[in-house]
């Protein structure tokens, strides 16, 4: 056992890990697939210029937030609470 001041750890229980299943080897490779369309270009709007899937998909996230945060402020102004901050009691 090796300690390491108050971590301690085994050192020799280390057993080596089984071999992948099928089933986890084509989960791998389609989150592979996934990742990699998500770097293809495409034609997005034209002020976005150039861009892949991932910069449009960041892009609609972020839209969405920044409306959000205005209608949040909207209502609070007019003396609204939002119902994401209402409480549920």
């Amino acid at each position: 056992m090796v300690i390491i001041g108050n971590v301690s750890r085994k050192v020799d229980s280390f057993r080596p890990c089984a071999p992948p299943s099928n089933q986890s080897v084509m989960i791998r490779v389609a989150a592979i697939g996934a990742y990699q369309s998500l770097l293809q270009s495409v034609d997005g709007p034209r002020f976005l210029g150039p861009s892949s899937r991932a910069r449009i998909v960041n892009f609609a996230i972020a839209q969405a937030q920044d409306i959000y945060g205005q209608m949040v402020v909207y209502l609070r102004l007019n003396g609204i609470v939002p119902p994401a901050s209402r409480s549920s009691v």
